[in-house]
């Protein structure tokens, strides 16, 4: 049997631990993985493609490509959108075509670039490559959700792709 003292050491400790739990943010309980979310989808004449990155990593990508830019000026943007333009690429066996970029924009905690794949639709799934977080996090994901006709699938692309 437990003395009344001991009782209320253990309560207070009990106490004590509660209350850090409380303290400390849900989120950084939870560990978020670094990388880009692409989606690329047929759009009927050719393939839109959007990639997402989580702001706190586009971020840090920014400052190893440049340290003297900031995420939420246009030329930071622009610097980002250059470096996904530099770095991947979407590779049809059976047609030939382009990607141009279309712009970069921050929604909420993420950063969005955009880009367009104009060329013939092709018949077989695209080779994908994506190596821009890499300057950043050298052990980060990239996966692509590709959406074509009855095809709906996501790659999760190698740490070192093509």
């Amino acid at each position: 049997m437990r003395t009344p003292s001991a009782q209320g050491h253990l309560l207070t400790k009990l106490e004590a631990i509660l209350l850090i739990i409380l303290l400390v943010p849900l989120g950084s309980w939870a560990h978020r993985e670094h990388g880009f979310w692409t989606e690329v989808v047929w759009a009927g004449t050719h393939f839109e493609i959007s990639h997402r990155l989580h702001l706190a990593d586009a971020i840090v990508l920014l400052q190893a490509l440049d340290p003297e830019e900031h995420i939420d000026s246009i030329r930071g943007q622009a610097l980002l959108a250059i470096h996904v333009e530099e770095n991947f690429s979407m590779n049809p066996p059976d047609v030939a075509g382009s990607i141009a970029t279309i712009g970069a924009e921050i929604d909420d905690d993420f950063i969005f670039i955009y880009q367009e794949w104009h060329g013939a639709k092709p018949n077989t799934s695209p080779m994908f490559s994506h190596t821009a977080i890499f300057a950043a996090y050298p052990d980060a994901e990239a996966r692509v959700r590709y959406q074509i006709d009855g095809t709906n699938e996501v790659l999760r692309l190698p740490k070192a792709s093509p």
